[in-house]
């Protein structure tokens, strides 16, 4: 029973000595980079798609389209009419 004390003990003093007092650790831009799926929005309604990509320098791109966007009629974004467009 004392060994598994002391451990709890070194355990606790080895977490509190890692955690600085008083001082926040921020996150980098680097360390959030990627992309990002959208799981929900209330703006867009419910099934809403859309992505959200971070560059490690900073720049970003974010896409929502809501669920219920029409397709094109002919099947191909690049041949379509001025009016679908």
């Amino acid at each position: 029973m004392k060994i598994r004390s002391t451990t709890a003990v070194a355990s606790c003093l080895v977490v509190a000595l890692a955690v600085p007092f008083g001082h926040s650790t921020a996150q980098t831009v680097k360390s959030v980079a990627g992309t990002y799926a959208i799981v929900s929005t209330e703006i867009f309604g419910k099934g809403a798609r859309g992505y959200l990509m971070l560059a490690p320098d900073g720049h970003y791109s974010l896409t929502i389209m809501r669920a219920t966007l029409p397709k094109f009629a002919s099947g191909n974004r690049t041949k379509n009419t001025p009016e679908a467009n």
